[in-house]
């Protein structure tokens, strides 16, 4: 019996980096959904999958159903008894093409129990994001390498080539 209210956490993480999969990556994520308590939660519960890039194929694993295409899914599971600690989990696969992109960033948000219910009381850890790096040969990264500042002469001016000032 729910005397209290409860709180659900929404985890998620990359499981390393994406994987060359045919001409695209093959990217996993772990999703987890914790019952922080002080009270057990029962109901269901429901999570919306958003994809940074919009994959060619995805496959769920675990306590959710989920349905949908493109970047966007919705995922849920029936009924369910959560005591405090308990977890839900689901693992997302997804195929991203190799456009070039970097990263392939993924969310997931609760969207039931709502923030501020006795299921769900607090809403600033319903949502959570992880990104997979993308080993794509066209990956176009930023470079680390700091721009080394422009040497000046007492005038103001850019100092020449040479290293050398010229005489005032």
């Amino acid at each position: 019996v729910m005397c209290d209210p409860t709180n659900l956490k929404v985890a998620k993480t990359a499981k390393g980096d994406c994987e060359k999969s045919g001409d695209g990556f093959t990217c996993e994520y772990d999703v987890t959904v914790t019952n922080t308590g002080p009270d057990p939660y029962k109901g269901p519960v429901k999570l919306d999958e958003k994809f940074g890039l919009a994959p060619t194929g995805v496959a769920f694993t675990g306590d959710f159903n989920c349905n949908g295409a493109g970047a966007n899914y919705s995922c849920e599971t029936g009924v369910v008894e959560l005591p405090k600690n308990g977890v839900l989990k689901l693992n997302v696969k997804a195929t991203i093409p190799d456009t070039g992109t970097c990263e392939a960033p993924n969310t997931a948000t609760m969207t039931f129990p709502p923030a501020g219910s006795k299921g769900n009381g607090k809403g600033d850890d319903d949502s959570a994001s992880a990104s997979a790096s993308l080993p794509s040969e066209r990956c176009e990264k930023q470079s680390s390498t700091p721009i080394p500042p422009v040497k000046r002469c007492p005038d103001g001016l850019p100092m020449p080539r040479s290293g050398k000032c010229p005489c005032p």
